[in-house]
This record gives C-alpha cells, sequence and structure tokens, in this order.
C-alpha cells in the first residue's frame, strides 16, 4: 500500500522514522568522507600553543593567549568593559617580546577590545590553516562542499516526503496536517543546524577536535603560565579578565574532583596564568 495514503497518526509514526534515518545516515556519510583522506594524530612534538588555541578559537584564541600573557607580565591591562589598554611598564631587553607581541602592545597604546588588533596576526593565522590543512585538522572546502551536497540530499528528501503526504491529504478533502507541518518544519530546522551549518567556514576534522579533547587531561597537570592559559582556551573559557592564579587553580582542583573533566569549576578560567 502506498504510505501516502495511510492514516494521518500512521504517516507521522512513518515520517519521524525517516527523519531520525536521515539523521544517522549523514551523520555515517560525513565519518565516512573523513576516514577517507584523514590519518589518526599522535600527541607528541614540541606544541604551538598558539596554534593549538587558534585550532580551538580561531584568531579569537590566539589573541586572548598573546594578550593574556602580556597581562600577565603587567604590559597590558583589561579595564573590565571588554577594553584592553597598555600599562606604564617598560620593556627591558630580557623580556624577549615575540614580532606579533610587539604589534599588539602597540595597537593597546590606546584602549581598544581584543578583537580590533584581529588584523594584525592574518599572516600567522594563514599560516596556521595552511598547517592544519596539511595535518588534516580542519576540513577541506572539498569536504565541506561534499558535507553540504549530502545534507541538501538529505533535508530535500524529507522536504518531499512531507510535501508528497500534504497535497495527497489536501487533494482528498483531509485538513488535520497541522502535526505533520509542525514536524517538518521542526525537522528540518535541526537538521539545518547539525548538519548544514555546521559545514560553513572553517571546521575542524573529527581528527582535529579529538586532538585538542586528547591534550585537556595531560595539559593541566602543568604549571608554566601558557600551558594553564591554553588548557582554559582549550575548555572554552575565557582568560582575559578574573584573577589569573586563582582561575587557574580553580581548573585543576574542579578537575580532580571529577576525575579530569573539563570544567573550569564555578569562578571559571579567567586569566589562567602562572602562581
Amino acid at each position: 500500500m502506498n504510505v501516502l495514503y495511510w492514516s494521518g497518526p500512521g504517516f507521522l509514526f512513518f515520517y519521524i522514522c525517516v527523519v531520525i534515518c536521515a539523521f544517522f545516515m549523514t551523520g555515517k556519510l560525513f565519518r565516512k568522507r573523513e576516514n577517507q583522506s584523514s590519518p589518526p594524530l599522535q600527541l607528541n612534538g614540541d606544541l604551538d600553543v598558539l596554534f593549538i588555541s587558534w585550532l580551538k578559537s580561531r584568531d579569537k584564541g590566539v589573541l586572548e593567549l598573546i594578550a593574556g600573557l602580556l597581562i600577565e607580565r603587567g604590559f597590558l591591562e583589561d579595564t573590565g568593559d571588554g577594553q584592553l589598554i597598555r600599562t606604564d611598564k617598560v620593556k627591558s631587553a630580557d623580556d624577549g617580546f615575540s614580532e606579533y607581541e610587539e604589534k599588539i602592545l602597540m595597537h593597546y597604546s590606546t584602549s581598544n577590545s581584543l578583537l580590533s588588533s584581529t588584523n594584525l596576526i592574518t599572516p600567522l593565522t594563514k599560516g596556521y590553516y595552511e598547517l592544519a590543512v596539511r595535518k588534516h585538522m580542519i576540513l577541506t572546502e572539498k569536504q565541506l562542499s561534499s558535507r553540504r551536497r549530502i545534507a541538501a540530499c538529505g533535508v530535500t528528501f524529507m522536504l518531499l516526503l512531507g510535501a508528497a503526504k500534504l497535497y495527497v491529504a489536501l487533494s482528498t478533502g483531509h485538513h488535520n496536517v497541522v502535526y505533520l507541518v509542525l514536524c517538518m518544519i521542526f525537522s528540518c530546522v535541526i537538521y539545518y543546524f547539525v548538519f548544514i551549518s555546521s559545514s560553513r567556514g572553517m571546521v575542524n576534522s573529527r581528527y582535529g577536535k579529538d586532538y585538542i579533547d586528547r591534550l585537556i587531561l595531560p595539559l593541566s597537570e602543568e604549571v608554566k603560565p601558557e600551558i594553564k592559559m591554553l588548557v582554559c582556551i582549550l575548555v572554552g573559557q575565557s582568560i582575559i579578565s578574573s584573577t589569573v592564579s586563582s582561575a587557574s587553580d580553580s581548573y585543576i582542583n574542579s578537575s580532580s574532583d571529577v576525575g579530569g573533566g573539563s570544567s573550569c569549576g564555578g569562578s571559571g578560567c579567567g586569566g589562567c596564568g602562572g602562581d
């Protein structure tokens, strides 16, 4: 019997099952496309904390780490209203600033927001993008295009099936189609955000995400300021504002209490720096 002529409740149950299968198959095809070109990653070699910050939070992560270290060393000050400004502390020959630290210090001679200095690190982040592509840590444009085609097929199938049932129901004098319409809208909106919206821009691959997740626990035992700040970025906590060392200690204590969880605890990671 043609499923389009099933009763309302019967077809609605069938449609929900189809939607669940569409979600499952789309996710499976996404993973299959990545497996074809993505080797597993190993946690070895020297860690580039700026690159890892970029991998997690893109430009904002790099800027947070650089600015956080400058705040920790007393060269920048967070005014508490989302603005940063250079302090009166004088640089010495032993400070050893990098090219980008110098640029950012100069930029904050007047009060500015964190992201206002994004253009200063463009050459650095462009290099990180190329490195991430070579290491298969982010999806290539070809992989993203493949994802979008798969997702477009999935959402089109759901819409056509629902629309066909609506046509049959209305043409045969059945107007109780509200639940089907709501189910179609709800399913397509969720599908869009899960599969289509997430395939735009730069997207970390499964191996890039796994690399970040596996770094959190071993790095949480480190005492270097830059590593403590990096951990805070990896768990999604801001390192600008709040108290540096107390926020870092909060992360260490909370992670040990829950057996190495990835929460920064009640006070957050604030400035997550040195002792």
